[in-house]
């Protein structure tokens, strides 16, 4: 009878275990997601929404240039060497100084349509870098 009295508590250990390592990890991504939102929510408290599926869309149609030969890949090769959808990040850079402002794509490589479009996380925004932004069409509103 000890030994499984025994066997009971240090399950219950483990199991207070699991959901400690659970509780970390839900806070370590609630840490991440609050990063995320300040440069979408300082884009947006400036009236500047940030229309990230337009941008990706112009992304998809640039030639792409294979890195270990410099030649440009065609349609047709792209589809056939890239997995169904690839991540492409296109970046905004400000003059003043800031971090670039990062776009995250996902491109279906067979139909060449956009599959995801967000704002990558970073710091808030100068309402010089939105003069910037708005100036030359990024933003929505």
């Amino acid at each position: 009878m000890e030994i499984q009295k025994k066997r009971r508590f240090a399950g219950h250990g483990m199991a207070r275990f699991g959901v400690l390592l659970i509780a970390i990890g839900l806070l370590g991504l609630a840490g991440c997601s609050s990063m995320g939102d300040q440069t979408n929510q300082s884009l947006q408290a400036k009236g500047c929404k940030i229309d990230a599926a337009r941008i990706c869309a112009a992304v998809k149609n640039q030639p792409i240039t294979m890195s270990n030969t410099g030649l440009q890949a065609d349609q047709r090769m792209v589809e056939q060497n890239s997995p169904a959808t690839t991540d492409i990040t296109s970046s905004i850079p400000m003059p003043t100084g800031e971090p670039d402002l990062m776009i995250h794509c996902g491109i279906n490589t067979k139909y060449q349509s956009v599959t995801y479009a967000n704002i990558a996380p970073g710091p808030a925004f100068s309402d010089d870098d939105v003069k910037y932004l708005r100036a030359r069409g990024y933003c929505a509103e």
